[in-house]
């Protein structure tokens, strides 16, 4: 028997593959996975990371593993042909705010096995797991942005749904938070990364009596309990929260009010003119496009959480709390007590940018006064200079000079 190509009818086929959701994953156990074979119209229907219901004939399919064998001892290949696809739960904004149930959880070096890097030692290659470095941190970006994964890796080029909130813990690098430095300085984290995260939090040990001897009591009474069962008594049962977020995150879709809207964009403004300076025409970034999408975001979040159908003004009021809270505990300037958001922006302060453009200024006017004599430029104030150097260290911004 052969193949006459001119003769025969040809139609598209897709084998998918679908994952148990989480939240019908008993604790403890890995979801389970379906081949699947789409046909036709039904071909690219769906993209990895959707939630989908499918109708389709379960089929089973002998593979002998010798083809001496008789077929009772022969495997058996099952999979599903596809008659229905239907896509379910659509995310507004591209992002899902809620906690995932049954989450997989890994730690750094773990997270970034995926990444490997090679090098080159007599003649060998040594191969390295997690190599990742500032490349794995460039992935993020697009992950926090656009909530997409871009792939082109092995001839495959496809873009990949990230509809997940991200929740980081990261640590001071000299293990203690030195509030003389930006954050950036302290977490070794990119500024194009932390600004990406829609609240920052600072959880600084800090000596305060009161919350020193509750938390001693509360440690102490963990040994001093006569009854395990009732030290949780108050705490809302974990099968109950789980159930309620998983209700809201599935079958709740907020929808957002002209009131709400114009809430938003009162509050975005408010943000906005705290940052003015009647002394500067430049001012202080106290607001971004960002916090208003964030603001956005924790708005729905909100009113997901009530069971309402709808944004309301008061879900913007406890969003712009949330935000001007994150943005006060890590944003603001320790010399003036300001929110300064270019310090998680940028990692630098407005009196530091301010100090920068005035020295470069002085550096420009000091060249044009030397002319050809640039050997006496290491003394990079006189006099008559307004600009402070003396904490300031002057081949920085002579590097400046090079844009």
């Amino acid at each position: 028997m052969s193949l006459i190509h001119n003769r025969c009818e040809f139609s598209d086929r897709q084998v998918v593959r679908i994952q148990e959701t989480p939240d019908v994953v008993p604790d403890g156990q890995t979801p389970h996975t379906v081949s699947m074979c789409a046909y036709d119209e039904l071909v690219d229907v769906s993209k990895p990371g959707d939630r989908v219901e499918i109708t389709g004939i379960f089929r089973s399919t002998p593979v002998r593993v010798n083809p001496r064998q008789r077929s009772l001892k022969s495997l058996y290949k099952t999979f599903v042909d596809i008659l229905h696809i239907k896509r379910t739960n659509a995310k507004r904004l591209g992002v899902d705010l809620s906690t995932r149930d049954a989450s997989e959880q890994a730690a750094g070096p773990g997270a970034q096995a995926v990444g490997v890097g090679g090098e080159e030692d007599n003649e060998d290659v040594d191969v390295q797991s997690g190599f990742g470095g500032d490349a794995t941190h460039s992935v993020l970006h697009e992950v926090k942005e656009q909530q997409t994964l871009s792939i082109a890796k092995a001839g495959i080029i496809t873009t990949l749904n990230a509809r997940a909130s991200i929740l980081t813990a990261a640590n001071p690098t000299g293990s203690r938070y030195n509030v003389n430095l930006p954050i950036t300085k302290n977490i070794d984290l990119p500024p194009t990364l932390i600004s990406r995260f829609d609240l920052v939090y600072l959880v600084l040990d800090k000596i305060d009596e009161a919350n020193d001897r509750r938390l001693a009591c509360h440690l102490v009474s963990l040994y001093l309990e006569d009854k395990p069962d009732t030290s949780g008594k108050d705490i809302l049962p974990i099968e109950t929260l789980t159930a309620y977020i998983s209700y809201a995150r599935n079958r709740i879709s907020p929808v957002l009010t002209k009131e709400a809207g114009d809430a938003l964009a009162a509050r975005y403004i408010e943000l906005r003119k705290v940052g003015e300076d009647p002394r500067s025409a430049e001012g202080r970034i106290t607001a971004t496009t960002r916090q208003l999408e964030s603001m956005i975001r924790l708005s729905e979040a909100h009113a997901r959480m009530r069971f309402a159908d709808e944004v309301v003004v008061d879900d913007v009021e406890e969003a712009a709390r949330l935000i001007r809270k994150a943005a006060k505990s890590s944003a603001t300037d320790p010399r003036t007590g300001l929110v300064d958001l270019d310090l998680i922006n940028t990692g630098q302060l407005y009196h530091q940018r301010k100090l920068a453009g005035d020295l470069r200024r002085e550096l420009l006017q000091l060249l044009d006064e030397m002319g050809s004599g640039f050997g006496r430029a290491t003394s990079p104030s006189g006099p008559s200079s307004t600009a402070p150097t003396k904490a300031v260290r002057y081949v920085d911004f002579a590097k400046t000079l090079n844009d």
